[in-house]
């Protein structure tokens, strides 16, 4: 019998967190395309610019993303045909949508 403090294989568990995270629903591009676009976002949008911008979500073909100013919400509304190409190219994932969120201005002022 095992117990929840038991040891589990990291496969394991982050399938039974996407799980969790997408309220139960199947992930179509699953745990090695989260893991590609997390891991390897620098990547796939540059130094510059992964500065600014982070992946938060990877939600079947829609990616969302967090920017830390309203200017670089307007440079990925630009971008989005190329990061879709780069994360097709880097690390085969096929999104349709990316959704853009700024960060609370508030927080990003006390951070400077």
């Amino acid at each position: 019998m095992s117990s929840p403090d038991d040891p589990v294989a990291i496969a394991s568990a982050m399938g039974r967190v996407l799980k969790s995270l997408e309220g139960g629903r199947r992930q179509s591009q699953g745990v090695a395309a989260v893991g590609g676009v997390f891991g390897r976002w620098t990547e796939v949008v540059g130094a510059a610019m992964a500065q600014h911008v982070q992946p938060i979500r990877l939600d079947r073909d829609r990616l969302v993303v967090q920017v830390s100013e309203p200017a670089w919400a307007t440079q990925v509304r630009l971008l989005t045909d190329q990061i879709r190409a780069r994360l097709r190219e880097v690390v085969a994932v096929e999104v349709d949508h990316v959704e853009v969120r700024v960060a609370n201005p508030a927080a990003a002022r006390r951070r400077r």
